[in-house]
């Protein structure tokens, strides 16, 4: 789907009558929990490729990247404070090789406004949509969810550029009708992926925001969906963290960190490989919140997730503990999943060691790990009053065959319904 050449945007200038105090920064979830972003791996590249070739997602050189947090010229992605008044200075070339431009102004709020009707989630064909791809794991907006929305919309957008001089908003169900229309998900550049994105999740409880992120060259729009107060204990950010390392089989999570509120939100840019993946590469990123006056909702955990608080034994509870490697002996971060024997599924996450622990009531479960990529047997286990179960999993590698599905088709669900539905 990386189809795209940021010949569309604009070279943006703010007039602004605020004071520009950075208000988010750049946070990191790793093995060590969650840390500024301060180093330029973080990053992807803004380079040049053509229609039909992959992205290069290389890391920039440490040189190119002020690693500082003042509001000044860096290109650490800080999200700034702005009013609705200020103004934006458009400088749209007329041509990706030509030197002719056409500049024009429009205040943020203006942008801000026209974006939020854009997200037009009281619109049947967008709630359709969002509603029929995340029945998939029905119940209560969770991160299983939202994950489904990312992925089912990565893989089946077409990439069309604006009309030269015109930054054009396509509304989010325009897009998916466009999208019907050629066979696939939806067709647009980055900010009408950011817009579906939006809409489809707050189609389903969530809450999102549109990153403008430019530079003196080029820009770029991106989504980003809320997962709740860092440290508060009723909103599991830490777990959602986990749970996404696993499900996306990744080392680094990244987000924005508002510090005055401890809220976080979780990358969802197309140019990134999964949720939660690099950031674009610009030197200022800012942030339009959505349908701003209703109060943000944190998404909730899959059903039959276990806690950390909970993985401690009782006087009465025998302890699982479960190692989980792939074939080389190396650590696993996966997803396990612990039925008992009324057919009871819980679900968990192992640690940066591949170690799963859990306090149970005596009796046989049934055991296994699951991730993407691997492969794991099921294994029963029983478990008695007062003693460690120790249990060791093996994930064998599993080859993925190429299906044959080009660029632009949509990516097709085991579900009818989804099938059915873009066809």
């Amino acid at each position: 789907m990386y189809q795209h050449v940021i010949r569309w945007l604009f070279v943006i200038l703010i007039i602004s009558t605020g004071t520009g105090i950075c208000a988010d920064i750049p946070y990191v979830f790793g093995e060590e929990g969650g840390v500024p972003l301060d180093d330029s791996s973080f990053y992807v590249e803004d380079d040049t490729f053509e229609q039909g070739e992959e992205a290069d997602a290389s890391p920039l050189e440490p040189t190119d990247i002020p690693l500082s947090y003042d509001g000044s010229d860096t290109e650490i992605p800080l999200l700034a404070d702005y009013d609705d008044s200020d103004a934006i200075v458009f400088s749209t070339a007329s041509g990706s090789s030509s030197s002719k431009t056409v500049s024009k102004s429009r205040t943020v709020g203006a942008i801000k406004n026209e974006i939020n009707g854009k997200v037009d989630v009281d619109n049947e064909i967008t709630r359709n949509a969002a509603v029929v791809i995340a029945a998939k794991y029905p119940g209560e907006y969770n991160i299983d969810q939202i994950i489904s929305v990312h992925n089912y919309l990565k893989n089946g957008w077409t990439y069309v550029e604006d009309p030269r001089g015109i930054d054009y908003y396509s509304s989010a169900s325009n897009t998916l009708q466009l999208g019907k229309e050629l066979g696939c998900v939806g067709i647009g550049d980055c900010d009408d992926f950011a817009i579906l994105m939006s809409a489809l999740i707050e189609s389903i409880g969530g809450t999102t925001r549109i990153i403008l992120a430019y530079d003196n060259s080029s820009g770029h729009a991106y989504a980003e969906v809320y997962l709740g107060q860092k440290g508060n204990r009723n909103h599991h950010v830490q777990d959602i963290i986990n749970w996404l390392r696993s499900e996306c089989n990744t080392d680094k999570i990244y987000t924005h960190l508002d510090p005055a509120a401890n809220d976080i939100w979780l990358n969802l840019d197309w140019s990134a490989d999964h949720p939660g993946g690099p950031f674009w590469h610009a030197k200022k990123h800012k942030p339009l919140l959505i349908r701003e006056q209703y109060g943000k909702v944190p998404p909730k955990l899959p059903e039959g997730y276990v806690f950390e608080e909970e993985v401690q034994p009782t006087e009465h509870e025998g302890l699982l503990r479960c190692q989980v490697t792939d074939g080389h002996g190396s650590p696993l971060i996966t997803t396990i999943v612990l039925t008992d024997e009324d057919g009871k599924t819980r679900l968990g996450v192992t640690d940066r060691y591949g170690t799963y622990k859990l306090s149970l009531a005596p009796g046989r479960y049934e055991l296994t790990a699951d991730k993407t990529g691997y492969y794991f047997e099921k294994i029963t286990v029983n478990i008695r009053s007062g003693r460690e179960t120790p249990v060791p999993i093996h994930g064998e590698e599993e080859y993925i065959v190429d299906t044959g599905v080009t660029l632009g088709e949509p990516y097709v669900w085991s579900d009818d319904e989804l099938v059915n539905y873009y066809k």
